[in-house]
């Protein structure tokens, strides 16, 4: 018999061509097929070593024949081996003809994939990349770290400085932090501590977990939101007592540092985490340092006009922290967005990193932790602000806002889902009510309103992402944490359910047994005050966001021609890009054809 050994011991040689390595996900699948060769190549020697067996056996058997008696017995046995053989041989055939052609088909598919991908020099790359995985690095060595992480440095260590001179110059305690000792913790300073603790879990822990749905960007929404959120809490306290200083008339005195201005410092890093959700993925370190920077000033320009200048009522944020961050986060955006466009961006090269920004099982998991962590410490958050008398009755509207909006996000996710809840509607269409309430709603409505406010901002919340979301993707605006449907939306109709209840309840001289002008300072008129508070915050928002985009394109620029803060090759939704990953950041695809 002639053997057909050199058919399957060894593989076809690749057509390549092309200049890298581009798609990491079609990288990993050549892998796979190539696993899977070598699976069937096995299963080809297996079968080669079961025929050599069968034509040994049988040529042993007719030997035994041989020197038998001549008669009908030995004819009978022959004629028996021989049949046993030849059924034995037609199913060694078979197998080999099945794995034959299984092979054959995975070097077409190989071939294809090959071709498409446009590879070179496929076995050093091959090399290359195992060695990385044993030792669980990155593209680039430790030691050739780009220029990049310098720049990045002495940024972050030159604000910081600045600051803490700042603050040892112009910051002290007030009187309320020096508590005598028999007050113990019933001092009204500790009672602030609770607040905190909700309103600093809702921010580090809930948007950290929040921010983790893309599958390979769990390490740098983490650690980004880490960031930003100390150093925008830092920044946003100078910046409060600073505007408190000109709100006091010139008077540049020491700011007296409280448990409350924590809490102003996590709301401004609020707005700038907002913000951060349009641009995951996309921005750099060393950019969002100077969009923190410049977006706390924004911030803290729109909360002294509003809150200082016309007393306007905002206890949750839903405006001057929540629609000011996407609306500020938008404006960043769209122009980065205009003027890619207007020079041609390589949308091609963009394409390659679409498969990375989309989530998994286990992403959508974290993210759905974080939602929970939002879910519960929401009603603390709306009530740090809530005036005299009205803290417990905030917690209360919240609570049943925030849980009317997550029974609607279930409901409405399941009618126009085609029957099924989508895992993006309940993460984020759940905390709508929150927001929602989170004006000057929460101390002047009843329980029932409070609950309507929660379900209408669950519907809308859901049919945002569904409608809005494409459309503004249509400007090749991209939204992918849901910033619009969630934070713009809810902090939009947050605004208008503000104006029509403190409309309402002004026309009274008593909310729930408190004089209007215990929770008004604007009286009979706030309503007119509102309206200019939901103006404004929109204004500074979008201008802020538009010329924050401008000094973000220009630092864009700048990284690309100056050779000293030049970036390595940008890898989108992907940790790769800032952080060294472990062995098993890369799953290889395996095809599951042999059992």
């Amino acid at each position: 018999m002639t053997s057909d050994k050199a058919h399957f011991t060894k593989l076809p040689e690749p057509i390549f061509g092309g200049d890298s390595i581009r798609d990491r996900l079609n990288d990993e699948y050549l892998d796979g097929i190539e696993n899977y060769i070598d699976e069937l190549h096995a299963h080809l020697l297996t079968i080669q070593k079961d025929e050599t067996d069968a034509r040994g056996e049988f040529a042993e058997d007719l030997k035994k024949l041989a020197s038998a008696k001549p008669g009908k017995k030995r004819t009978n046995d022959e004629t028996q081996y021989q049949q046993m053989f030849q059924s034995r041989m037609k199913k060694i055939k078979s197998r080999r003809k099945h794995f034959r052609q299984m092979l054959f088909d995975a070097f077409d598919e190989r071939k294809k994939l090959i071709e498409s991908m446009g590879l070179q020099k496929r076995e050093e790359e091959v090399l290359r990349r195992k060695l990385q995985k044993l030792v669980a690095l990155d593209n680039e060595p430790v030691e050739k770290a780009p220029n990049l992480v310098d720049l990045f440095f002495w940024v972050y260590l030159i604000f910081q400085v600045i600051t803490c001179v700042i603050y040892w110059v112009a910051c002290d305690y007030s009187d309320d932090t020096n508590s005598p000792p028999n007050m113990g913790y019933t001092h009204r300073s500790a009672n602030w501590y609770t607040i905190w603790v909700h309103v600093a879990m809702l921010v580090l822990a809930g948007f950290s977990f929040f921010y983790t749905f893309m599958r390979k960007y769990a390490y740098s929404a983490i650690s980004h939101t880490f960031l930003i959120t100390v150093l925008a809490a830092q920044w946003t306290i100078l910046h409060l007592i600073f505007w408190q200083n000109v709100d006091d008339g010139g008077d540049w005195a020491r700011g007296d540092l409280t448990i409350l201005s924590l809490i102003d410092g996590y709301y401004g890093a609020t707005a700038c985490l907002i913000t951060f959700g349009f641009l995951l993925g996309k921005a750099s370190p060393l950019q969002l340092v100077f969009l923190t920077l410049f977006e706390v000033g924004f911030y803290a320009l729109n909360r002294f006009v509003v809150l200082m200048v016309l007393d306007a009522v905002d206890i949750g944020g839903a405006q001057t922290v929540h629609l000011f961050g996407t609306l500020f986060g938008l404006g960043v955006v769209g122009v980065q967005t205009l003027i890619g466009q207007l020079l041609q961006e390589d949308k091609e090269r963009l394409k390659e990193f679409e498969k990375d920004k989309q989530s998994s099982y286990v992403s959508n998991i974290f993210t759905l932790l974080g939602t929970l962590i939002m879910f519960v410490m929401w009603p603390g958050w709306n009530a740090a602000y809530a005036p005299n008398g009205s803290q417990y009755r905030v917690v209360v509207n919240t609570f049943l806002a925030i849980t009317s909006s997550c029974i609607m996000a279930f409901l409405t996710s399941r009618t126009i889902r085609a029957g099924k809840f989508l895992m993006f509607d309940i993460q984020r269409a759940t905390l709508a009510g929150g927001i929602a309430i989170g004006s000057a709603t929460p101390v002047v409505v009843s329980p029932g309103g409070a609950m309507v406010i929660g379900l209408v901002a669950g519907i809308v919340s859901v049919l945002g992402y569904a409608y809005v979301n494409p459309a503004i993707g249509y400007f090749k605006i991209h939204d992918h944490a849901g910033v619009l449907s969630l934070h713009g939306l809810s902090g939009l109709l947050a605004g208008v359910a503000g104006i029509i209840s403190t409309a309402i309840a002004c026309q009274n001289d008593y909310v729930f047994g408190q004089p209007v002008e215990e929770l008004f300072l604007r009286g009979g008129s706030q309503a007119g005050y509102q309206v200019l508070c939901l103006i404004i915050s929109i204004g500074i928002g979008l201008g802020g966001g538009i010329a924050t985009g401008v000094v973000l394109f220009f630092l864009d620029m700048l990284a690309q021609y100056v050779p000293q803060v030049a970036e390595p090759e940008k890898m989108l939704y992907s940790d790769q890009r800032h952080f060294h990953v472990p062995a098993d950041f890369e799953r290889t695809i395996v095809p599951s054809k042999v059992r």
